[in-house]
């Protein structure tokens, strides 16, 4: 089988939407799935033998690039051998039409084969903007480099991740907090994955206060590291773990609640987690691109 990817630029900012596309490919490559990233070239989907085009995200003008793009191919295809079909993860923000009519962005996802949300919460909210839509939830996955049992008791220190800098994602609002608390803080923005393992596996408390994420790879890596996550109801992809600590207003009491309670039994709510492979994803993603090609 060969898969054509389109994302946006890898030039534009960091992401965990690229390191997801990144580790699903690896995994997808180590089942025997062919994966090229053609990005909106149509002339490579065309000539490129493709089975089925993989389009993520939604909301952007380079979705509706990415999108006419293989509209285009499977015109071009059409006459060869039958249309290329196409799935999508949507990546969708409610009310974000960035560059795009809300007739566009109907378009990209009703003409899906189907639709691969992170989550049942983020198809419904997809479906109340544009109706009805087969879809099939996916999460994200996680790498068993993350995996860790150290106890929280041997742990320290409260830890955010922000791709794109430390004023992010709600960052400051924990940090200040942590500073009236006297609890050590850390926050990781533009370093390399091993370094982010340690980091993982060295604190006690990890924090995600940000309150738009589809489904935040940190939650789960956090949470395969072993430490106490508190995470923003804001995190659509919160319902694949059992064991989070959620909340929709940050407060410092809880944070200091959490940091400084005793955990008594081993507290393993990484167990879940764990199971939330990229082999699991590629597993999930092969079942559907068979379907979508039959």
């Amino acid at each position: 089988m060969r898969v054509a990817f389109l994302n946006r630029g890898r030039e534009t900012h960091p992401g965990g939407d690229i390191i997801a596309l990144d580790a699903t490919m690896v995994a997808l490559r180590r089942k025997g799935v062919e994966c090229i990233e053609t990005g909106w070239d149509t002339k490579a989907i065309a000539s490129g033998g493709f089975d089925l085009c993989h389009i993520f995200h939604s909301n952007f003008d380079w979705s509706w690039g990415n999108y006419k793009a293989v509209s285009e191919a499977r015109f071009v295809t059409r006459i060869a051998k039958g249309p290329i079909e196409y799935v999508l993860t949507p990546i969708y923000y409610p009310g974000v039409l960035a560059g795009i009519t809300q007739q566009q962005l109907n378009e990209i996802v009703l003409n899906a084969r189907l639709v691969l949300p992170f989550s049942h919460r983020e198809a419904k909210e997809l479906r109340d903007s544009v109706g009805y839509f087969p879809y099939d939830a996916i999460p994200n996955g996680t790498d068993p480099m993350f995996h860790c049992t150290t106890p929280a008791s041997e742990r320290q220190g409260v830890l955010c991740v922000s791709a794109r800098g430390c004023e992010d994602k709600g960052v400051p609002v924990v940090r200040e907090a942590c500073k009236r608390l006297n609890l050590p803080f850390t926050c990781a923005t533009g370093i390399g994955r091993e370094e982010l393992v340690a980091l993982y596996k060295s604190h006690r408390v990890f924090v995600n206060n940000s309150d738009s994420e589809r489904m935040s790879l940190t939650v789960g890596e956090a949470l395969c590291a072993g430490c106490r996550v508190m995470c923003h109801e804001g995190n659509r992809g919160n319902e694949w773990y059992p064991h989070l600590i959620r909340f929709s207003d940050f407060e410092e009491d809880h944070l200091k609640e959490v940091y400084l309670s005793h955990f008594g039994n081993p507290y393993d709510p990484s167990a879940v987690a764990r199971t939330l492979t990229w082999d699991y994803v590629a597993d999930r993603l092969i079942e559907v691109y068979k379907w979508s090609i039959r």
